[in-house]
């Protein structure tokens, strides 16, 4: 199969995320580029809270994200959704201290691993606000919800179409019966 142009890239993230939730109030948790405090630094064992194997259900099948500890000064996670046992894109993700400040980058990819983005082409998404267990990137929120709960918040526009905002769930798992989050005692 052949990757598809950069062009449609858009058009096919918000084919595959249009059966994900849709909701007014994930926009309350989304910031904007124009919204950082220009004097905002951090590390990336500031976020390093996002570690962990996370699963949910979302888009009309089941998606697993798992985060990297930090290692230097960069956290690398893996997205995989599946459909009838199938996967149906993966994405290779970084946050990384760039400039005093972290940026999350990610590179979609089809199941025969071929790249939706030109060769050097991602997505990157600027660090906006960090808080204790938040942090705002640019349309896209990470939450950590008590130890085993995490939720994404993003933002998506077709073209020639009114942005909206998605709430996607996980919840963290545990593997071979070892809680691989370093807390002890998570439920599956």
């Amino acid at each position: 199969m052949k990757p598809p142009k950069l062009a449609n890239i858009l058009l096919i993230t918000l084919m595959v995320l249009s059966t994900g939730s849709l909701a007014e109030e994930p926009e309350a948790n989304l910031l904007r580029l124009e919204d950082k405090d220009e004097n905002l630094s951090a590390k990336i064992t500031d976020v390093a809270w996002i570690t962990g194997q996370w699963r949910g259900e979302m888009f009309g099948g089941l998606a697993e994200e798992v985060w990297n500890p930090p290692f230097g000064d960069t956290m690398t996670g893996t997205y995989t959704l599946q459909k009838d046992g199938k996967a149906v894109f993966h994405e290779i993700m970084t946050i990384r201290e760039i400039d005093s400040s972290l940026t999350l980058r990610l590179k979609h990819i089809n199941p025969d691993m071929t790249s939706w983005e030109e060769k050097d082409d991602f997505v990157e998404f600027a660090l906006v606000k960090i808080e204790k267990d938040v942090v705002y990137f640019d349309g896209l929120t990470l939450k950590k919800d008590g130890d085993n709960g995490l939720t994404i918040y993003m933002r998506m526009q077709q073209e020639g179409e009114e942005a909206h905002s998605m709430e996607l769930k996980y919840k963290r798992i545990v593997t071979d019966g070892v809680d691989h989050s370093g807390r002890g005692g998570c439920d599956r």
